[in-house]
């Protein structure tokens, strides 16, 4: 029987699994490269989309600064300490409700 998921646990899942796989890929064919990946929660910041549809007062559980997440990229492929590494880049929780107050939509 399938079950029917929601879009966010789906995209959380095909993140997960894609990063997995690309472990196991990197693990089974040992190239002469290493691998580091950056995992980002919710990240914020300037945003080239309108956003609509906001959910009050829907919980997420983490969120990282968008320019945070920027300056991590370059940190993180500059750095030969970094490889084989995964990185979670993080802040706190929040609700859409505390980012914008009700009757506002960003």
């Amino acid at each position: 029987m399938l079950h029917q998921i929601s879009k966010h646990k789906s995209k959380c899942a095909s993140e997960a699994f894609a990063e997995k796989a690309t472990w196991n890929v990197v693990e089974g064919n040992k190239p002469n490269y290493s691998l580091s990946t950056m995992c980002p929660l919710t990240a914020y910041g300037p945003s080239i989309h309108r956003l609509e549809d906001i959910v009050q007062n829907a919980n997420f559980f983490g969120y990282a600064d968008v320019h945070n997440v920027e300056e991590i990229h370059p940190r993180v492929c500059e750095s030969a300490k970094a490889g084989s590494h995964r990185f979670l880049t993080t802040g706190d929780k929040y609700t859409y409700a505390q980012l914008w107050p009700p009757g506002e939509v960003a």
